[in-house]
C-alpha cells in the first residue's frame, strides 16, 4: 500500500487533520463524494511542474475509516493514470515528513 496521507495533531474533540497527495486532477473529490464522506480542505500547495497537489483537510473523527478507505482508492487511481510516478513522490515526502524535513517538504511541493 503507498502512503499517500499523514495525520497531524488535532485540538478538536470531533474532527482529525489530515494531509494527502492528490493528482491535480482532483481525483480525491469523485471518491469522497461516491463515499458520501465529507472533508473540509484548509490548505492546498502545488507546482507547476508537477501533476500533484498537498491538499491539508480536516474530516469528522467518525468518518476516519472510511477516509483510509478513500485514501487507498486515492493511491491505485492515481497509480493508473500517473503510473509509479505517484508512488515515488509519496515516497519522497513521507521520507521528508518521517525526518522532520517540513522546509524540503514545502519547497517540494511550493514554489
Amino acid at each position: 500500500m503507498i502512503k499517500n496521507f499523514w495525520q497531524f495533531e488535532s485540538f478538536s474533540p470531533f474532527s482529525l487533520s489530515y494531509m494527502y497527495i492528490d493528482y491535480k486532477e482532483y481525483l480525491a473529490d469523485a471518491l469522497f463524494a461516491q463515499e458520501k464522506l465529507k472533508w473540509k480542505i484548509t490548505h492546498e500547495m502545488d507546482r507547476e511542474d508537477l501533476p500533484y497537489c498537498v491538499i491539508f483537510c480536516k474530516i469528522r473523527k467518525r468518518d476516519q475509516k472510511r477516509f483510509v478507505q478513500v485514501m487507498e482508492k486515492l493511491a491505485n487511481k492515481a497509480l493508473l493514470c500517473v503510473g509509479g510516478e505517484y508512488e515515488k513522490y509519496c515516497k519522497e515526502m513521507d521520507a521528508m515528513i518521517s525526518e522532520g524535513k517540513a522546509e524540503e517538504c514545502e519547497s517540494a511541493v511550493k514554489m
